[in-house]
């Protein structure tokens, strides 16, 4: 194989140079995040009419909320926030199951999932909203069902905040 020494001989234009980009290392981002999970299987003893919390007893990376409460988020800044939650339930017997987020042991409407589960299948909950939390807001994940039941929670129950704005 021959081995060949080229030489061009053009310029490539170049364009005006941009402005210079921020000094700072607070560049913008979320003002506000966290998220509480459970990487273990759980069971929650339901009784009919009764909301019980979801066991979310390990803590993501967070700024600007705290976790001082027991399976749950508090809110730090005033805001409008994604809110996300993720579970893998199952039952024994088929059973009407409802998910909701709560803010100070209230349903957050636009989180509010029901289905009804058959028994020993699984069923993913999921759900995604937009919502303004106060600062001091106490944000959870339950269940409630319209039976006495043993609810099976698989190893990836989440719930996660995001401040938008």
């Amino acid at each position: 194989m021959n081995s060949k020494n080229y030489t061009f001989d053009f310029i490539i234009p170049q364009g005006p140079t941009g402005p210079t980009g921020p000094t700072s290392k607070n560049i913008p981002g979320l003002s506000s995040y966290g998220g509480k999970y459970n990487y273990s299987v759980s069971t929650i003893n339901l009784s009919s009419g009764c909301q019980e919390q979801v066991l979310l007893n390990d803590s993501l990376f967070s700024k600007n909320v705290d976790y001082k409460e027991l399976n749950s988020i508090i809110i730090e800044q005033d805001g409008i926030y994604e809110i996300t939650y993720n579970l893998n339930l199952s039952v024994p017997s088929k059973t009407i199951l409802t998910a909701t987020v709560r803010e100070n042991g209230n349903d957050i409407i636009s989180t509010v999932s029901t289905k009804i589960l058959e028994a020993g299948i699984s069923s993913v909950f999921c759900m995604n909203t937009i919502y303004m939390f106060q600062k001091g807001s106490v944000v959870d994940l339950a269940l409630a069902t319209d039976t006495d039941v043993e609810v099976s929670v698989a190893n990836n129950a989440s719930l996660l905040i995001k401040q938008l704005d």
